[in-house]
């Protein structure tokens, strides 16, 4: 689980993982780099917003529910958030390169960019998923 972690104590001082890149990208701003590109620009918060709270809850936590099911039910259906998500992710890439179009602008100017979707796929990607009618994926660091 991602965390800030004061380096003179050694203590964790956030690990609020869902708004952790938001707090990078606005509570933090002052310390970027001069140049630095704007990572949450005002004209696409609502997508931005949207689309990482679906990430969170189909992704996310979805992976977490399917980790914890008592039953193969719960688990199917964890299981197909999960993937649904995942489809809807593929296909909105299908056509185009990053998440969100002004990305491409951005990443132009500077190779700096956000870790938010990356790192909801890789959580995915970390954890036990099965269903019935597959082999259980599991892959380990």
């Amino acid at each position: 689980m991602p965390a800030v972690v004061d380096l003179t104590t050694g203590k964790i001082v956030n690990n609020d993982y869902f708004s952790l890149t938001l707090y990078f990208e606005t509570d933090w701003k002052k310390y970027h780099r001069k140049g630095t590109p704007d990572l949450y620009p005002k004209s696409h918060l609502r997508e931005i917003d949207a689309l990482s709270a679906e990430i969170f809850q189909d992704v996310n936590n979805g992976v977490c529910k399917a980790g914890f099911t008592q039953s193969q039910g719960a688990n199917s259906d964890a299981f197909h958030l999960v993937f649904g998500a995942f489809d809807r992710l593929e296909e909105r890439l299908s056509k185009r390169r990053f998440l969100f179009g002004f990305w491409t602008e951005v990443l132009t100017h500077s190779t700096s960019h956000t870790a938010k979707s990356a790192e909801a796929m890789a959580s995915a990607l970390f954890h036990t998923c099965s269903v019935t009618d597959i082999a259980p994926v599991l892959i380990t660091s």
